[in-house]
């Protein structure tokens, strides 16, 4: 990848490495976690008992254009780097989550059909799939190429592979809507359990955090039920 991925993982309070729970991969996780109140709403869930005890991987994201545009280099680095240094550093059990939005989302969706079985779980909220006929105005972006190339692959495939649980938010206000909406219906069906919420918000952090609750607590309720 050329520079380092930064990790800062996230745990309940008073949570011992070595005690061993599921653990959420957020990418931009920083960001989130500054605009967002993500840990924090992890805290909260886990109070509640509305979610299992749980910890939050926060990845840097580095060179974001390139790393998360369907990039092969950073899948790798997820799986064979990335994953090996979280379990190095704490004892991971249960179903892997990985959850991003807009790019991020792109990314976490790539990462895990890409290496099947690392990843369980995905939480992609307002994700750039995008595509020639709906998306030309993206065409600026330097990954356009490589992003439309792997949603075209993914319309193309055929049904087969681990199913992925995967919960999906898009803004009812969002360019980014029309080509959520042909992603479901492509990842229903190619076999994986999708659950998708159009949310009365635009391309925002604001937005994604109010779109949280219900929709990534229930994923991680379902994923991560005993």
């Amino acid at each position: 990848l050329r520079r380092p991925m930064p990790i800062t993982i996230w745990s309940p309070a008073d949570c011992p490495s070595g005690v061993t729970l599921p653990i959420l991969l957020l990418h931009d996780g920083p960001e989130f976690d500054r605009l967002a109140s993500f840990t924090r709403f992890s805290a909260a869930m886990i109070a509640s008992g509305r979610l299992p005890a749980h910890r939050v991987a926060l990845l840097g994201p580095g060179d974001r254009d390139r790393w998360y545009a369907a990039s092969p280099a950073y899948a790798r680095a997820l799986r064979g780097l990335a994953l090996p240094a979280i379990r190095n550093a704490v004892a991971v059990g249960g179903t892997v989550a990985l959850a991003g939005a807009s790019l991020g989302a792109l990314a976490a969706l790539h990462g895990a059909v890409t290496s099947p079985g690392a990843i369980g779980a995905l939480f992609l909220q307002s994700g750039s799939f995008f595509r020639p006929d709906l998306d030309a105005h993206e065409k600026w972006f330097a990954g356009f190429g490589a992003v439309t190339e792997f949603v075209a692959g993914l319309e193309a495939a055929a049904p087969g592979g681990p199913s992925l649980r995967i919960g999906m938010t898009c803004g009812t206000g969002e360019e980014n809507l029309a080509n959520n909406r042909v992603m479901r219906d492509t990842l229903s069906r190619l076999g994986h359990d999708v659950a998708f919420a159009e949310v009365p918000d635009a391309h925002t952090y604001t937005g994604w955090r109010d779109a949280l609750d219900p929709n990534l607590v229930e994923l991680l309720a379902r994923t991560w039920s005993r």
